[in-house]
């Protein structure tokens, strides 16, 4: 007892130190808040994709953001409109939400053309580059400006004869910035496809949205009045109601886990120890670490994701094991070999070694979490690691404060260790028994090897519901945009440099689109055409329609000479200078804007985004032979990053077990180092395989999933080898009854993970659940085959 005082009495200037820390923490970040977050894109790999490429996908999404596109649709345009205008009157005087004109706004396009119109005849329609690059093409262009000036209703200028006599800008105008067959009535667009018409409206939130209660609210109002529309279809779109569905879904999971866990560990307490002093002090611990956690982890990260919530009200099941390894040693063992009763200081020295040792082990697991890459694993493992450690250290400063209960039986967990123990033993002598368990654990671990295969599905992350992904291919058919997800990265040493190779592009990209393989594209140099560009759009003019017979021909349909004169002085000046960059990125639109990188590293880069694409082979192969053009596809290299880290994994688990097999043996200087080992790599690979059997694929989370199983192995092993005796029951019966208590509250808390409807967390569950399970059942060998050993030695056996 006097060697555990000293460690009380410093536990206990920690806890002050620490509880101060806490403390600092909360009130640091009183004044801005708590934040959760929900956004499952950020569960990615950070190495999925490199800073830049992060950086053009950060703009392209930019355009959306916490907007929302609705649709309204009837094969009657009245009721069309009527519903329309009625959820844009409603909208209008919601608290959250107000139309916006949407990313293609009529003011920013006026704004850019204002300053483009000056320089009007630096920009060529492609088709009019074409047109104009064949044999007769000047001469089929003024007859088609003949057309337009003398036939009834064939003047569709955008600017006076005499100022664009051949239509030049009108035609750049209609080939770059017509956006589709809409009509745009008061920020409401209206439009009609394969005979059902159809209204979009755009919302933009009103109020910042980031806390979940306003997300909540927001969406909440919003589905509601959605709802009433009975004549009419109306569809939504936006990352919000993914973001307000999984949030909600974590609120439901984080409820059911904390609230079955909390529940097991009330009935179990008060089945085991018939008070309520062991259930509130084990109540205590567990929250002062959940708190912790949460505290610590959201002032480390800014904020907290909710899947990280979700592993925090798991963690109820494990944390509570430093606390029944106590009591169950205060309050169930019989007493010591001096004839001493237990009392608290005693009980602590008694686990000490042994949840000290667990809580190494636990926190070796989770903090191999951090390998991953993930914000999302970032966050469970420093929550998790931070409340284990908090929890232990409430168990160690505030536990040995306890009396034992006179009261309490402690006949009845001698009775039950020795009921099961004698199970182990009649296995363990029947040959024929350990026959069939040799070779049913031998055919699962080869059956599961023979059918594992990795998964890199992303929607291990995230699967959205059928509602919203329905909702989602109805807007798709409606109005195609560029995919935010699939994009050409365009880069050179220079502004020109990748301006130019931004148009070398469009020329493989115009075959593909007339090969089908997608339905178009947007990219910055239509908007900002390199100054090699500008000059060969000069030169082509000279050559075929600004010549010697330009004048001719205004003079033939009636021109007077002043206005001639004007005209040719304006084409002149405009060869004078180029297009001065920043005039013209200063007022892009946000729908182009978004394309629009800039220098980084004295590197300059765009985006081209892409619609409708059909084969991302093809459009891969065009990068591959161009050089300053990179392909994009962020879906393939987050598969690609998830497989990779999945076998990363599984590299740094064997690491793990190498290190902390060679720490064990260096501690009990013995092959019962080894022993302890062997528990959960068995665990482990009848886990995979088990998992394998049932017809899953194996992913990142199955693989972090065995770190965890990894911690609670070694827990359970070395519980049961510091607690293994020589003479009587081969496991002290309040430490056998303890592991079991801590594997039932483990595993229900995991169990319950296991059927979440997130991937990555069903993920865990299973494999905890499984690896738990197979722990338990390998666990109390260690002291079975020890007393075995003991008995040939002649100490006892049987």
């Amino acid at each position: 007892m006097e060697n555990i005082k000293p460690v009380i009495k410093a536990s206990r200037a920690l806890f002050i130190a620490y509880s101060l820390l806490l403390f600092f923490a909360v009130i640091v970040q009183t004044p801005s808040g708590f934040h959760l977050n929900s956004n499952f894109t950020e569960l990615a790999p950070r190495d999925a994709q490199t800073e830049i490429v992060s950086q053009a996908q950060s703009q392209v999404h930019s355009l959306i953001g916490d907007s929302v596109l609705l649709a309204v649709l009837n094969e009657d345009d009245l009721e069309v409109r009527k519903a329309a205008l009625s959820l844009a009157s409603w909208v209008d005087k919601n608290q959250y939400w107000h139309v916006s004109p949407g990313p293609v706004d009529e003011t920013h396009i006026e704004r850019y053309l204002s300053v483009a119109i000056e320089h009007r005849y630096r920009f060529l329609s492609h088709q009019m580059r074409i047109s104009l690059s064949e044999e007769g093409g000047a001469g089929q262009v003024r007859e088609q400006a003949l057309m337009r000036l003398f036939q009834p209703g064939g003047s569709n200028q955008a600017l006076p004869f005499v100022e664009d006599p051949y239509n030049l800008w009108g035609n750049w105008l209609e080939e770059t910035l017509v956006q589709g067959n809409l009509e745009q009535q008061d920020n409401v667009f209206y439009g009609n496809n394969k005979g059902t018409h159809f209204a979009l409206l755009f919302l933009t939130p009103s109020v910042d949205l980031a806390p979940l209660s306003l997300t909540r609210a927001a969406v909440d109002q919003l589905n509601g009045r959605l709802v009433e529309f009975s004549n009419v279809e109306v569809f939504k779109s936006g990352l919000i109601f993914h973001t307000h569905e999984a949030a909600k879904q974590a609120q439901k999971e984080i409820s059911l886990i904390a609230s079955g866990s909390l529940l097991a560990i009330i009935v179990l307490f008060i089945l085991v120890f018939r008070s309520t002093v062991p259930l509130c002090m084990a109540f205590f611990s567990i929250g002062f670490g959940v708190l912790a956690g949460f505290i610590l982890t959201h002032w480390l990260f800014g904020q907290i994701h909710m899947i990280a919530l979700v592993f925090g009200a798991s963690l109820i099941g494990v944390s509570v094991d430093y606390a029944l390894h106590f009591l169950c040693r205060l309050y169930l063992s019989d007493e010591q070999s001096d004839g001493q009763s237990v009392d608290g200081p005693s009980a602590l020295k008694s686990v000490f070694k042994g949840i000290s040792l667990a809580l190494f082990s636990s926190v070796i697991g989770y903090f191999c979490l951090v390998q991953s890459g993930m914000i999302g694993l970032y966050q469970i493992a420093i929550f998790s690691m931070v409340g284990l450690i908090s929890a232990w250290l409430f168990v160690v400063v505030f536990y040995p404060l306890l009396s034992p209960s006179s009261n309490q039986s402690r006949v009845w967990p001698s009775v039950i260790t020795e009921v099961i123990i004698q199970r182990y033993k009649a296995v363990l002598k029947s040959r024929i028994a350990m026959i069939l368990l040799v070779t049913c654990a031998l055919g699962t671990i080869v059956h599961g090897m023979l059918s594992f295969n990795w998964s890199d599905d992303v929607r291990q992350l995230h699967t959205p519901s059928p509602e919203l992904i329905h909702q989602a291919k109805k807007m798709g058919h409606l109005l195609t945009d560029i995919a935010p997800n699939q994009f050409f990265l365009v880069h050179g040493d220079s502004l020109q440099a990748m301006l130019q190779m931004d148009e070398h592009l469009s020329v493989a990209l115009d075959e593909a689109v007339a090969s089908e393989v997608l339905q178009g594209y947007r990219q910055i140099s239509r908007y900002l055409p390199s100054e090699k560009r500008q000059k060969s759009n000069d030169e082509l003019l000279a050559h075929t329609l600004y010549n010697e017979s330009h004048a001719e021909f205004l003079q033939s349909v009636g021109v007077e000479s002043d206005s001639i004169d004007e005209h040719l002085m304006q084409w002149r000046q405009t060869q004078e200078t180029f297009i001065a960059p920043e005039s013209v990125i200063n007022v892009l639109p946000p729908h182009i804007a978004s394309l629009w990188i800039g220098e980084v590293d004295s590197e300059w880069y765009c985006v081209v985004g892409l619609k409708g694409i059909r084969n991302t082979q093809a459009l891969q192969d065009i990068a591959l032979n161009m050089e300053g053009v990179e392909w994009v596809n962020t879906i393939d290299d987050l598969s690609s990053a998830l497989l990779n880290n999945s076998q990363q994994a599984i590299r740094f688990l064997i690491i793990a077990y190498g290190v902390i097999g060679l720490i064990l043996l260096l501690f009990y200087r013995s092959m019962v180092a080894i022993k302890i080992m062997i528990i959960p790599m068995l665990s482990s690979l009848l886990t995979i395989s088990i998992i394998s059997l049932l017809g899953h694929s194996i992913t990142l989370f199955h693989a972090m999933g065995l770190f965890l199983v990894l911690g609670l192995g070694l827990d359970y092993a070395v519980f049961v080898n510091e607690s293994t005796q020589r003479d009587g029951i081969p496991i002290r019966p309040d430490a056998f009854v303890a592991i079991y208590l801590s594997a039932i509250t483990s595993m229900l808390s995991f169990g319950l993970m296991s059927l979440s409807s997130t991937p990555m967390v069903q993920a865990f569950g299973l494999v905890i659940l499984i690896g738990g399970l197979a722990n338990l059942l390998l666990a109390p060998l260690l002291g079975v085959m020890a007393a075995k050993g003991g008995a040939q030695r002649g100490v006892i056996y049987g």
